[in-house]
């Protein structure tokens, strides 16, 4: 059979063009959930972004995700490229994260030791042990080790909050808080603060659970 009929009958694949429709997607969903990630560690976020692309291990995506959250700095290039926009959107939203956290503190909803020790009546051996066995986590805002305010709030029962706490295991601090502070759809479109508040205890272990495990 001739070279150019074997061409014309060999199936068609739409394997590169589902790739890239794949990682466009992805793409999207990294902007689009840029905002919500803010609060997370910059590590964890990149990890977040390469557990979502087994099929395609787009190197190029996970480049932009580690220029995004300041993990790889930007090569100058010539001004006014494309790679300058990107650049500049980069040092933008890093820029807001850092703004997220540092108003986290100015609003009093992380603290450091000393406060949470004042309010808990605790010793610093024993808030240091709460962290250890996972009860109690900490924050880092800049060079400062914080804590969530939530901890304090005796509008919660503080046993129930540390049991949920630890079912979070060694996640980082800035992924516990992002499992606290937003709405879960096994939970109604609530957070899990909220289903403490509405003694829904068990409802918010089993999120955390599934949490820690995806």
């Amino acid at each position: 059979m001739p070279v150019s009929e074997i061409r014309q009958n060999r199936p068609r694949t739409t394997k590169r063009s589902s790739k890239a429709a794949n990682v466009s997607a992805v793409v999207r969903d990294v902007v689009a959930g840029l905002e919500q990630l803010a609060p997370m560690q910059p590590k964890t976020v990149v990890e977040a972004f390469r557990a979502a692309l087994p099929q395609h291990k787009s190197a190029q995506v996970i480049h932009i995700v580690k220029l995004i959250v300041g993990l790889e700095a930007a090569k100058p290039r010539p001004a006014g490229g494309q790679a300058a926009k990107h650049a500049t959107a980069a040092d933008s939203l890093t820029t807001k994260a850092i703004a997220a956290r540092s108003a986290l503190l100015s609003s009093g909803q992380v603290l450091p030791s000393k406060d949470i020790c004042a309010v808990l009546d605790f010793t610093r051996q024993a808030l240091s042990s709460a962290v250890r066995d996972h009860r109690m986590f900490t924050v880092d805002v800049g060079k400062d080790r914080l804590y969530p305010a939530f901890y304090t709030d005796s509008s919660l029962d503080r046993q129930q909050l540390e049991s949920v706490s630890r079912e979070l295991g060694t996640l980082p601090g800035w992924s516990k808080w992002q499992f606290f502070t937003q709405p879960k759809a096994s939970l109604g479109g609530d957070t899990p603060l909220k289903a403490l508040k509405d003694g829904r205890f068990a409802e918010a272990r089993r999120a955390a659970i599934g949490f820690a495990d995806r």
